[in-house]
């Protein structure tokens, strides 16, 4: 009989992009990243930090307004749980 501990860990540890915006951890749900004015497009991709999760929804390439622009990403745990 094999028993698997499936993780529940649905969080990310970072979010990559392509223009060399830095991360910032707000907290579990938020992550920050500061660009110039003139970046009107971005290519992100969320990190989780347990390599068994994925990121379900949300990497992927968006057109950018000047001031606040939010993504929402979604991660599913190993466990199946969100």
């Amino acid at each position: 009989m094999w028993l698997e501990n499936r993780t529940g860990n649905a969080n990310l540890i970072r979010v990559d992009n392509d223009k060399g915006a830095i991360s910032n951890i707000i907290d579990f749900n938020t992550i920050r990243l500061d660009v110039r004015n003139e970046i009107d497009e971005m290519t992100i991709t969320g990190i989780p930090e347990i390599a068994t999760s994925k990121v379900i929804s949300g990497n992927g390439k968006y057109t950018l307004d000047i001031g606040q622009n939010t993504v929402k990403m979604k991660v599913q745990a190993e466990d199946r749980k969100l």
